[in-house]
């Protein structure tokens, strides 16, 4: 579909490291896994960013478009609550309350199971625009963040793939 084409295509306009170029690459894989379709619902919005609903209201498909950030440190704020939110219940959290990366991973991806346009793709667009904005002062967490977003997206995509492959092998 164009989207994930138009979207693959920003998200890899310009090297930006290995963990978003992973997260990227496994977001396409989990996307061809789901089938290209879309799902009605998104994901969820609390603590979401402002300049994500902006962008989602005003320049949605224009994956060129970048909606105003007018202070990266409060973007980064927001942006973590928001990822925060999105995670499942068994996903531990460290002493600044963000997700940890462990060997603890359920099945479970509920509250980001959201394919197509109102899914992942938002979450890595939002990276995208924080990394270009990005400073002294916030690179340290978007690393973070697109590290945890790789992880994440990997595990999403292992998991669905298995559940299919399970399912073949049960049921033909």
């Amino acid at each position: 579909p164009t989207w994930v084409k138009d979207g693959y295509d920003e998200l890899t306009r310009v090297d930006h490291g290995p963990h978003f170029a992973r997260a990227v690459g496994w977001w396409a894989t989990l996307e061809r896994s789901y089938k290209w379709q879309s799902s009605r619902s998104g994901l969820g919005t609390h603590g979401r960013p402002p300049a994500i609903r902006h962008w989602l209201q005003i320049n949605r498909r224009d994956y060129h478009k970048r909606p105003p950030i007018d202070n990266e440190e409060e973007f980064s704020k927001s942006w973590w609550v928001w990822w925060t939110s999105l995670q499942p219940e068994w996903r531990q959290l460290d002493a600044r309350g963000r997700p940890v990366m462990n060997d603890t991973v359920a099945d479970d991806w509920e509250p980001l199971t959201r394919p197509g346009l109102n899914g992942l793709l938002i979450v890595l667009l939002s990276l995208l625009w924080w990394k270009e904005i990005a400073t002294q002062a916030t690179e340290p967490d978007w690393d973070q963040a697109a590290r945890d977003v790789s992880w994440v997206v990997m595990h999403m995509a292992r998991a669905f793939m298995y559940v299919q492959f399970m399912f073949l092998v049960s049921f033909g």
